[in-house]
């Protein structure tokens, strides 16, 4: 009997276990914007512009609350790596990150099938660059 019991509360334990752990379970933001994307990346400098079509964008789920996304700007030569809070279902903050020289903070918003991504110098309320794509 008292070998049933211990297997009974083992079994419910890890069950609960199972249930806790982090990214697992929950409500996931993430499943909207999870994707690959085709777009337009432009890079701002001062009053200049350069504008990169046919950008492939990948994001994926890092946990129930980040993406890890990935822009391929020179496929195979240059690209573009960072992580992102998801506020809500639709709506991510691109915490600091360093790109070339560059330290780089912004947000993005995700609706009918299309990714906006801004990013800013951190400090600076100018823009970088943008990126909009399609699924």
């Amino acid at each position: 009997m008292r070998k049933m019991l211990f297997l009974a509360a083992s079994v419910l334990a890890i069950s609960f276990a199972a249930c806790d752990k982090e990214g697992t379970g929950g409500d996931d933001l993430t499943v909207q914007v999870v994707g690959d994307y085709l777009g337009d990346y432009v890079e701002f400098d001062g009053s200049s512009s350069v504008t990169i079509s046919d950008v492939e964008t990948t994001i994926t789920r890092a946990s129930n609350t980040k993406i890890n996304v990935l822009m391929e700007l020179i496929p195979g030569l240059v690209s573009l790596q960072f992580t992102a809070d998801m506020d809500d279902e639709t709506s991510f903050t691109i915490p600091s990150f360093t790109y070339d020289v560059f330290n780089l903070e912004g947000d993005g918003s995700f609706a009918n099938d299309v990714v906006t991504i801004n990013l800013r110098e951190v400090g600076s309320v100018d823009a970088f660059a943008t990126y909009t794509g399609g699924k």
